[in-house]
């Protein structure tokens, strides 16, 4: 995988800075009340569908303790939001985590250090916006889902090393 997906990933999470709450407002209009269960809904099949694809490549003592600490921390992160909008640091931090750490010049480290960077200039950025904040909690959010995303990587690659 080339390093320009990951990027344009990137890019792509910092262009919606702006227009985010706006459109998570809407989502959430259209959704009513079935806004959060879906959340937590779409979570759980990603969870279920990283569990089957894990059983399937034959899990080791390595792969299940990555795949324990990848569930904790995801719990971490939905125990840490406030709003049901905030579930989005770990789809986004984790996808992009995953994609950095995807890419062979790059690497699982660098993957988490590129990753964490894009998540505390998301923050910077939010804090020279009108009507956006800065908030360490989300730092933490964006951080450790991007951890997850490369523990994921990881774990649907370990038959690699």
């Amino acid at each position: 995988m080339s390093y320009k997906i990951p990027g344009l990933f990137a890019c792509l999470i910092l262009a919606s800075l702006w227009p985010g709450p706006m459109i998570s407002g809407r989502i959430s209009n259209i959704l009513g009340s079935a806004y959060v269960p879906t959340l937590y809904g779409i979570c759980a099949a990603a969870t279920i569908g990283v569990v089957i694809l894990w059983v399937r490549n034959r899990p080791t003592l390595r792969s299940s303790t990555l795949i324990i600490i990848a569930s904790a921390l995801s719990v971490a992160v939905i125990w840490m939001t406030v709003c049901a909008n905030e579930m989005i640091h770990l789809a986004e931090y984790g996808i992009l985590g995953y994609l950095f750490a995807a890419v062979p010049a790059i690497g699982i480290i660098w993957g988490f250090i590129i990753s964490s960077f894009v998540g505390i200039l998301d923050e910077i950025i939010q804090w020279l916006l009108p009507n956006r904040f800065f908030e360490v909690r989300d730092v933490a959010m964006n951080l450790i889902s991007a951890g997850v995303g490369i523990i994921i990587y990881s774990v649907l690659n370990s038959h690699l090393e």
